[in-house]
């Protein structure tokens, strides 16, 4: 429960501006729910495109890369926690350290288990389904179904986390894939703890939540 609290009050600071920027404008996104995706994430800051105004959807993206969308979609500070040394292979001064560290010491991301993180690994659908939805509070949901991945892999369908991603879980995911999962891990149901210790999926989602806590 707190790893949603805290992502919806860090999403609280990014979502005021969303009315003020203007959807970026890419040549080669197709779709509607895509591209509602791509312009939403874009508009916010969690995903860029290129210069030549290209989007590339069908590129695949790096364990790296996925990190720094990760903290951005939580607000966290990029340039926070670059001292600390969670990896052998993740220097100080590396552009994505600082979100690699954070999100590790949140417990949403980690490593190979030998202290490997692999910065340039393309990552897998069922490692972004592991960490948007430990993100989304469904980290004991998937441990009572499996654990990593079959879990996280059930609870992507049931929660509908996976719903217009056209990909197997043990396939290198794309940046048009991860824009749509992105989007939808803030309008699934939340994976919630209530007082008496019992866990549930609630339905509500991080936006509401976020409407909820800041009115």
């Amino acid at each position: 429960m707190k790893k949603i609290i805290s992502l919806i009050l860090a999403f609280g600071m990014i979502i005021t501006s969303f009315e003020m920027a203007a959807a970026a404008e890419f040549n080669d996104i197709s779709g509607e729910k895509l591209t509602e995706a791509v312009d939403f994430l874009s508009t916010l800051g969690i995903i860029n495109g290129y210069d030549d105004d290209t989007f590339r959807p069908d590129s695949l993206i790096t364990r790296a890369e996925f990190a720094v969308i990760l903290a951005r979609t939580m607000n966290l500070n990029e340039q926070s926690d670059n001292d600390k040394h969670y990896y052998y292979d993740v220097p100080s001064n590396h552009w994505a350290t600082g979100a690699i560290n954070q999100l590790t010491k949140l417990g949403i991301i980690s490593g190979y288990g030998d202290n490997k993180f692999g910065l340039d690994d393309h990552i897998l659908v069922q490692d972004t389904y592991k960490m948007l939805l430990s993100v989304c509070g469904y980290d004991q949901y998937a441990q009572m179904n499996g654990g990593y991945p079959n879990g996280y892999i059930s609870a992507a369908f049931s929660s509908e986390l996976a719903k217009g991603v056209n990909a197997a879980a043990s396939d290198e995911v794309t940046r048009g894939q991860v824009a749509m999962l992105v989007y939808n891990a803030l309008s699934i149901d939340t994976y919630t703890q209530d007082y008496a210790g019992s866990y549930k999926i609630s339905d509500t989602n991080l936006l509401y939540l976020y409407r909820r806590l800041t009115k």
